[in-house]
C-alpha cells in the first residue's frame, strides 16, 4: 500500500488531476485500511483515468489486481452523462449513500444522530 499511495501522490500531481474539493487543501487522493481504500477525486475523465490507471499499474507491478465486482463508485452532485461515462470506464458499479466506512456511516449530506447510533452502541459495549 505505501507503494500504491507513492504512485497516486506522485500522478495526483499532474496537471490534469483534479483534488475533490474538499480534499484540495490537504491534498488527499486516498485513504485506507488493511485491504480497503478508498480513493477520492473531482468526477471528471482526466482525474478518474489517473487514478484508474495508477490502480492498473499497481495491479501489473504488484499482482494485486482490483475486484470490480466488489468495487464502488459514489457520486455526488454529479450529472447522469458524466456517470454513465465513468462507469463505463471503471467497470465498477454505482454505490448509494449513506454507507459505512470502518464503522462509520459516510455521505456527502449531513447525517443524523440516529445513523450514528449502532456505532456508539458499539463504543459503550467496549467501554
Amino acid at each position: 500500500m505505501e507503494y500504491f499511495s507513492r504512485l497516486l501522490k506522485i500522478n495526483t500531481q499532474h496537471s490534469g488531476f483534479h483534488f475533490h474539493p474538499k480534499c484540495q487543501a490537504l491534498g488527499i487522493s486516498h485513504f485506507g485500511f488493511a485491504e480497503d481504500i478508498l480513493l477520492l477525486c473531482r468526477c471528471d475523465m482526466v482525474s478518474v483515468s489517473i487514478i484508474l490507471h495508477q490502480l492498473h499499474v499497481f495491479g501489473e507491478i504488484s499482482g494485486l489486481v482490483i475486484n470490480a465486482a466488489k468495487s464502488s463508485i459514489f457520486f455526488a452532485g454529479v450529472l447522469g452523462d458524466m456517470k454513465q461515462a465513468i462507469l463505463g470506464l471503471s467497470q465498477f458499479t454505482e454505490g448509494t449513500f449513506p454507507f459505512k466506512y470502518l464503522g462509520v456511516p459516510l455521505s456527502p449530506h449531513k447525517l443524523l444522530a440516529s445513523q450514528f447510533s449502532p456505532l456508539i452502541h458499539k463504543l459503550e459495549l467496549a467501554i
